[in-house]
Order: structure tokens, then sequence, then C-alpha cells
């Protein structure tokens, strides 16, 4: 009996390992691995600068496209708080959602 308990606690606690290795290894995949992403696996330049330059404009890129969705989630905000106030009742409410804007 003490030989089984043993052995299943040793199971359980390599296990418990495993899934943190995995998670540990699955925590940046959402922004990692995504090349075909502000074109980051074209690269037109030459030699290892314009690898560097490719990867700073990739960088950018993403990093604008980040402030614009901020940008349009806050000039949402701004129409939904004049429309609940009756200055633009002719909007629809249902074309302001923020809802797809992902957070930061």
């Amino acid at each position: 009996m003490e030989l089984i308990l043993k052995e299943s606690i040793h199971i359980n606690l390599a296990m418990e390992d495993k899934k943190k290795e995995e998670d540990d290894r699955n925590k940046g995949k959402d922004s990692r691995g995504r090349k075909s992403d502000h074109r980051l696996g074209r690269n037109f330049y030459k030699g290892l600068f314009g690898d560097s330059i490719n990867v700073m404009l990739a960088a950018a890129a993403y990093n604008l496209k980040r402030a614009m969705r901020l940008f349009l989630c806050l000039f949402k905000w701004v129409i939904r708080r004049l429309m609940t106030e009756g200055q633009w009742s002719v909007i629809t409410y249902n074309a302001f959602t923020c809802a797809h804007v992902r957070s930061f």
C-alpha cells in the first residue's frame, strides 16, 4: 500500500511539472510566431542592418495599429456619451460598440 501511494504521488508530481513546462512554453505564443503580421516575414532590405530596420519598422507598425485601435475605442466612447445626452439621436447605439477592440 505504501509503495503504491509513493508511486502515484511521483506520477502526479511529474504530470504537474510537465503541465508547468507546457504553460511556460505557451505563454507568448499569441504575439510570437506570426511573421505574416505587419510584413515581418518579407524583408526587402539587404544585410544585417536591413534585417534590423525591417524588425523596427514591423514593431512600429504593430504599435501604430494598437494606438489606432485605442483611438477608435476612445472615439466610440465619446460618440456614445454624446448620444446618451441626446445631442446625436440619429446615430444608432449598436454602430458604436467597442466590444471587438482587444484590451492592451
